[in-house]
């Protein structure tokens, strides 16, 4: 499995969780742990990604001035900045997608911690009057 379908697996994964999935505190922490898992996998995922991105632009503005500014010193930054973002598409699509793919992981773990503090709150309440 690439990368990509590794990544596209856990938001599908995340996309795919509802709240009957989880009767139990334990079965929360134990999927906080899974979303620890995924995270540390999409953070390294995205440093490789921010890596190989570099490099991509690196070459495309030497791309860009070896093919196009020799023969059209006038062309406008934007536009070459645009040409660059162009040539580097595939590139910076895996790095956004590691990069989502760790916040979604942040995001949700915080949450379900929000959860079980809430599932914690319950059950001590519902042990107050005993």
């Amino acid at each position: 499995m690439t990368t990509e379908e590794t990544l596209k697996s856990f938001l599908t994964i995340i996309e795919g969780t509802v709240p009957a999935d989880f009767a139990t505190g334990d079965q929360v922490r134990e999927y906080i742990v899974r979303l620890t898992s995924m995270m540390a996998y999409a953070n390294e995922a995205r440093a490789n990604a921010n890596r190989t991105y570099n490099v991509a632009k690196a070459k495309a503005y030497i791309k860009l001035e070896n093919e196009i500014l020799g023969k059209h010193p006038k062309f406008s930054p934007s536009l070459a900045k645009d040409y660059v973002a162009a040539l580097c598409s595939k590139e910076c699509y895996a790095f956004d997608l590691a990069e989502r793919t760790a916040a979604t992981c942040t995001n949700v773990a915080d949450y379900m911690r929000s959860v079980l503090s809430s599932l914690k709150a319950e059950q001590q309440f519902a042990n107050f009057g005993q």
